[in-house]
């Protein structure tokens, strides 16, 4: 598992199910704070699980945060338009040494999340360009 920094912005309270459709979860694995599931091609982040939203965000002070903008909020869910997908983008990379999916997949899943995110092309590109990579 790779360590991660805060500043956390997000906690959920609840556990997020989410089924890809472009990628195909081959192996059940299960970690403390996330679990793939193969038979039903689930990926579910655990209640409890925090994370910084889209990525890169400095902590100023503890006044703010300063970083990548996560959207305005979705009138559908009431968060913020990247919230879903930096959630399970974050679990995913956080694992990514240890998951039966590629780097590549991971990206997949976030793009494909990302569907009505007007930046979409922009975040996709930052991500396959500066996100983790497979050790």
């Amino acid at each position: 598992m790779r360590k991660r920094k805060g500043p956390w912005i997000y906690k959920i309270d609840q556990a997020y199910v989410y089924h890809p459709k472009s990628v195909t979860i081959r192996v059940s694995q299960h970690f403390p704070y996330m679990t793939l599931l193969k038979e039903t091609n689930a990926i579910i982040v655990h209640a409890g699980y925090a994370w910084d939203g889209c990525s890169y965000k400095f902590n100023v002070l503890d006044l703010f945060v300063w970083g990548s903008p996560d959207g305005r909020c979705d009138i559908h869910t009431g968060k913020p338009k990247t919230y879903y997908a930096s959630l399970v983008h974050d679990a995913l990379t956080q694992y990514l040494d240890e998951i039966d999916l590629t780097d590549t997949e991971v990206h997949t899943i976030f793009a494909e999340m990302l569907q009505d995110f007007k930046l979409r092309r922009l975040y996709i590109w930052a991500v396959k360009v500066f996100g983790p990579r497979k050790a």
